[in-house]
């Protein structure tokens, strides 16, 4: 095993014991030829791939689910008096590391409008991305091989679509390739840099990427032959450990008065986050070789893109032995120094599946089970498999990035045959519009509506599904929404309770006066109703997610016009109905004030 103990691409001599610094001699156009080829390749695809998302990429009326809670509060650069003492806020402003939220604020007031700020998050993250897994192969393998990840990795569209939107969670491509990108180059004081870093980033996957590191160092203090050159980045490392994790803590620490992180055993208990109508389907866990295949193999197969199980099950299988192979051919070549993927990446590998078993385990204290696989996999496999099927089968044996025929006609059948390992498992990997799934239009007029025409410091509620975007496109706090309602930390899920079941029974409440009964001592100004569920065929399929699906059946039982939305005035009439002023085909809105005024009007 000491075969994979180290990373060296130059100073071997050919078997003929002559380098090949005469065979580059006289060096025509022809061996630019190659090169020349995937470079275009890469930047035609790359063309296709940006083409695919210019409806949504750059374009403020689009984004994604995720956006709808974590980037609302950048309202406050430019309206700080937005979301005062909302918990809220409090709880999805918990959620954005150091680096996101003064990089979101800074852009934030150059764009005036969070929604942008997203797409120039993405791509920063996306840049820095395909530019570290790019620089990675080029360093390891040649243009051609690299020219060939950049494409692999705009067509892993699971990897992609993470990064939409400019949220934290995109931020674990960038730390991973940057990982890769330095070890690849032996860059044990950037490793140590981008580590510190990492933590104030992306802590999950820099947990991953410093459980490789140490192993990897521990693999070369191990081995007798690498030993000195390992101890000084090993004691570097140990000294640095205990303050790289102690950021950690305080980056993910949240603010006492918002709970605790449920464990697994709490949301076993907890229909929240049963796999059975739950907000959150984790629960049970899904079995781990399952979801190993689901996620672990997403740069090699595509929910996106449906195959025949068993297509899948021979893609999965194949790559799972092409990395078997890879490590056996470490092992032989080695003693040569021509190795084919390394420790410095297969120990990555190993990382990733150590930090998703041990996250299994103590869920969710480590994050998200599958999650440390999607990205760590994902970048790995694009990464290392580029390299090693171009230098399993290259004969150059100074180094690996020339491209000419005679020493690189077995690498070039190996990229291909690759190629079509990927494409027989995802097609082309242009599906989908890469979760841009929410546009502004989702709910009507109503939210550019309550912008012009509300108090800035109002408290808009609603059905819960129909104000997830009251916050990002109307900046107003939200009283509960559907996306806002985590039930990760115990004290803040109590509240989302109360409101959740307040909201739901307000929606279908039975008359007006018990809609003020219930919204009024929330100090709610106005409520949202969502109109197609009062369709007498919606009324009889209306649902939500446990556990208030049962409290909605029974609310939804009455006869269709049994509700208060019932009573509202088919048109907007600020002389005989002024407390409803706003209405579309997708909402109606009360201002709960002047339904208090008129109510007490009328003597109802």
């Amino acid at each position: 095993m000491g075969a994979l103990s180290t990373l060296d691409t130059s100073g071997l001599d050919t078997p003929d014991g002559k380098t090949e610094a005469s065979d580059r001699k006289g060096t025509t156009f022809v061996a630019w030829i190659p090169h020349i080829i995937a470079v275009a390749a890469a930047l035609l695809y790359g063309w296709y791939f940006l083409k695919g998302l210019t409806p949504y990429w750059f374009n403020p009326q689009w984004t994604t689910d995720d956006a709808l809670q974590q980037s609302f509060p950048f309202h406050k650069v430019y309206h700080p008096e937005l979301f005062k003492g909302d918990i809220i806020t409090k709880m999805m402003e918990g959620y954005l590391t150091p680096v996101q939220y003064w990089l979101s604020w800074v852009i934030t007031y150059f764009t005036a409008d969070p929604i942008m700020t997203g797409h120039w998050v993405m791509l920063i993250q996306l840049v820095l991305t395909s530019g570290f897994i790019t620089a990675a192969v080029y360093r390891a393998g040649g243009l051609v091989p690299a020219c060939f990840a950049f494409v692999w990795l705009l067509h892993t569209r699971h990897i992609m679509q993470r990064l939409t939107g400019g949220l934290p969670r995109g931020w674990a491509a960038p730390v991973v390739a940057a990982y890769l990108f330095c070890m690849v180059g032996r860059q044990h004081r950037a490793v140590i840099v981008l580590l510190f870093i990492g933590a104030l980033v992306h802590p999950p996957s820099t947990f991953v990427c410093a459980l490789a590191y140490g192993l990897y160092l521990l693999w070369r203090v191990a081995w007798r032959e690498t030993r000195a050159a390992a101890l000084r980045p090993f004691f570097t490392y140990a000294i640095a450990g205990p303050a790289i994790a102690l950021v950690t803590w305080l980056v993910v620490k949240m603010p006492p008065d918002l709970g605790t992180m449920a464990s697994y055993e709490v949301a076993a208990s907890m229909p929240e986050f049963s796999r059975e109508g739950g907000r959150f389907p984790f629960v049970p866990l899904m079995p781990l070789l399952r979801e190993f295949r689901i996620f672990g193999f997403m740069a090699f197969t595509s929910r996106l893109h449906h195959i025949p199980f068993t297509r899948e099950l021979m893609v999965v299988s194949t790559a799972s032995m092409l990395f078997f192979a890879f490590l056996i051919l470490d092992y032989r070549r080695g003693k040569r120094r021509q190795w084919v993927m390394g420790a410095e990446l297969a120990t990555f590998a190993i990382a990733a599946i150590c930090a998703y078993l041990a996250s299994r385990q103590l869920a969710f204290k480590l994050y998200v089970p599958d999650r440390h696989l999607q990205f760590p996999m994902g970048l790995f496999f694009v990464t290392a498999f580029s390299i090693a099927a171009w230098r399993a089968f290259h004969s150059g044996a100074e180094e690996f990035r020339s491209a000419a025929w005679r020493h690189a006609k077995g690498s070039f059948c190996a990229l291909l045959a690759l190629g079509a390992l990927i494409f027989t498992g995802s097609g082309d990997g242009l599906q989908g519009s890469a979760n841009f799934n929410v546009p502004a239009s989702r709910a009507g007029h109503v939210n550019s509506w309550l912008e012009k025409n509300t108090p800035i410091d109002s408290l808009v509620a609603g059905y819960p599904d129909h104000v997830d975007l009251v916050p990002l496109f109307a900046k107003r706090q939200v009283y509960i929404s559907t996306e806002t309602a985590h039930p990760f930390y115990d004290k803040y899920y109590s509240e989302v309770r109360r409101r959740l079941d307040i909201t739901l029974r307000a929606h279908f409440a039975r008359d007006l006066k018990e809609l003020l009964t219930l919204l009024e001592p929330e100090r709610i100004d106005y409520f949202v109703f969502r109109r197609k569920l009062f369709y007498p065929e919606e009324l009889q399929k209306a649902d939500y997610f446990k556990p208030f699906d049962q409290l909605v059946y029974t609310l939804t039982r009455r006869g269709e016009n049994d509700y208060a939305y019932r009573q509202l005035p088919h048109k907007v009439d600020s002389e005989t109905a002024p407390y409803m002023p706003f209405k579309d085909d997708q909402s109606a809105v009360v201002d709960i004030a002047e339904l208090r005024r008129y109510i007490d009007k009328n003597g109802l």
